[in-house]
């Protein structure tokens, strides 16, 4: 799963007559984290080790210990609450609540049978129809799937094929005879444009990719 950089943030909290400092190191910018992915966290408290932090937050799950953690986040909202206690010999002390702003990962592109555009031969066009499962082909994002595109094959300069497909579960050549029957037979020279490339991830995110163009060899 992919793990995303992150940016010091500094926080300052006020605990009895005394100030406590809590540093937060968090993800991508102060205050915002992705949807369904893992997101590095360090949290540091004035005067406590790092085994008397407690971590928790209220969304999705977090695993870690003495200070280093990783949260995902599972469900869409539009914030995650990261609550931070530490553990006394007596009691467990509430040390600071943060509101982390969720968001979807962008993902501007994909791949086509390892290639984003260019040559590509056409028994790897007959293999990925044949591939089992959502979606055929298509590489992404571990979590994310290609539920929408429409692919053009032109041939000789005449345009032999032109559909749109759409499954929110994973578009699939095979979901439509005539596009599978055109894919199933590419010749070398064959145009092969994907447009309206559409995706569904984690979290219900979704967005539109690059165009791709391959000519079959």
């Amino acid at each position: 799963m992919k793990t995303l950089a992150f940016i010091l943030l500094i926080l300052f909290f006020w605990f009895s007559a005394s100030a406590q400092v809590v540093a937060i190191q968090c993800v991508k910018a102060p205050r915002m984290a992705y949807v369904g992915l893992d997101n590095p966290l360090k949290v540091a408290v004035d005067g406590y080790p790092g085994s008397a932090l407690m971590v928790t937050v209220d969304n999705g799950g977090i695993d870690g210990s003495n200070g280093d953690y990783i949260f995902t986040p599972k469900y869409p909202s539009d914030s995650i609450t990261i609550r931070v206690q530490v553990r006394t010999p007596t009691q467990i002390k509430e040390v600071q609540k943060i509101k982390v702003k969720l968001e979807c990962f962008p993902i501007d592109s994909t791949t086509f049978m390892g290639h984003r555009s260019g040559f590509i031969t056409a028994g790897q066009v007959r293999v990925a129809i044949g591939l089992d499962g959502n979606p055929q082909g298509f590489e992404l994002t571990p979590h994310f799937h290609v539920t929408g595109f429409k692919v053009r094959v032109i041939r000789d300069g005449e345009e032999i094929l032109s559909k749109s497909l759409s499954n929110r579960r994973g578009a699939r050549f095979v979901d439509d005879e005539e596009v599978e029957r055109v894919m199933s037979n590419i010749n070398a020279g064959d145009s092969i444009i994907f447009t309206n490339i559409t995706y569904l991830g984690y979290g219900e995110c979704t967005g539109t990719m690059k165009s791709m163009e391959f000519v079959a060899n």
